[in-house]
């Protein structure tokens, strides 16, 4: 009688001839550090690790994977929050990765300055509008501008152009 073969042996028969060339090889260790560089940037900013510990791990990625530290700022442009946790992300991989980083902090800081300029612009022209079409006015009301096309679309632009400008 012919030999009993379990699946794990056929499958490993009929597919021993294949193998990924160099490319898809490359192509599929950047996956995982993009996966490694998202997971990082995600622990970091829901507080499950510290900021020594985030960069620690960067540093083991810039160790192990080194030849991925070019693709690092498009990776870091998709995945970091535009908030202080997202500098501070960005500092440490810049810190790490040695990456250029100049005019980051001020970047940030003139974003901020520029949501608090439109929010104030947004809600005194939103109450006008309420006193102008309702005849309602006064200290009561207030104005949710997060709710306002205007508020997610300037918001959402200023998010991008600083992400390009930042992460070239």
């Amino acid at each position: 009688m012919g030999e009993i073969k379990s699946t794990l042996e056929l499958v490993m028969e009929k597919t021993k001839h294949l193998t990924l060339s160099e490319e898809e090889k490359r192509a599929r260790r950047l996956e995982i550090f993009q996966t490694k560089v998202k997971g990082l940037v995600h622990k970091y900013c829901e507080n499950l690790i510290t900021e020594n510990q985030l960069e620690t791990e960067f540093s083991r990625l810039n160790t192990g994977d080194a030849e991925f530290v070019a693709d690092l700022p498009g990776i870091l442009s998709g995945s970091i929050p535009i908030n202080d946790k997202g500098l501070k992300v960005a500092m440490v991989a810049g810190k790490v990765f040695q990456l250029n980083l100049d005019g980051l902090e001020i970047a940030f800081q003139e974003f901020n300055a520029s949501l608090r300029e439109q929010r104030k612009l947004l809600q005194k022209n939103y109450l006008q509008q309420l006193k102008d079409r309702l005849n309602l006015s006064g200290s009561a009301l207030e104005t949710n501008v997060e709710k306002l096309e205007q508020w997610i679309s300037f918001k959402h632009g200023l998010e991008e152009r600083l992400r390009k400008s930042i992460f070239k």
